[in-house]
């Protein structure tokens, strides 16, 4: 239900923990960096032909990220008839980022600082519909 692409292990872990705690630890696919998510959602690279038949409900998407940034991985997203409506948070540990302004044109349904809080994540599941076991 949930792709996490974050490069940091660090902030892997803690977002992973605070997705369990708020009962959605358990449908999280994580990808690395932007191109690794890109692979997955479109079939390429690595997951040459085999693009996932059911799309992530949500995609919770760092924007520094090695290789192909956040925004660059948006674009994508948003450029693809596929994947355009594709409910996606913008992760960052900056109060103040400078493509602020571009990722919410690209339609973000929210922008979330690092680390995340378990109070957030289940108000931002319920609005995209995502059950969690513990609502």
């Amino acid at each position: 239900d949930i792709l996490l692409v974050e490069d940091n292990p660090d902030d892997v872990e803690l977002t992973l923990r605070t997705l369990k705690k708020a009962g959605l630890g358990d449908r999280v696919r994580v990808a690395r960096t932007g191109l690794e998510a890109l692979d997955y959602l479109f079939g390429t690279g690595a997951n040459k032909g085999s693009a996932p038949e059911t799309l992530p409900r949500l995609i919770l998407l760092d924007l520094r990220l090695p290789g192909a940034t956040g925004l660059r991985v948006l674009q994508w997203i948003r450029g693809e008839s596929r994947t355009r409506e594709l409910p996606v948070a913008i992760l960052t540990a900056f109060d103040n980022d400078p493509d602020v302004v571009e990722i919410y044109k690209l339609g973000v349904i929210k922008y979330l600082k690092k680390p995340l809080e378990v109070k957030e994540l289940r108000a931002l599941a319920a609005r995209i519909g995502l059950q969690s076991s513990l609502a």
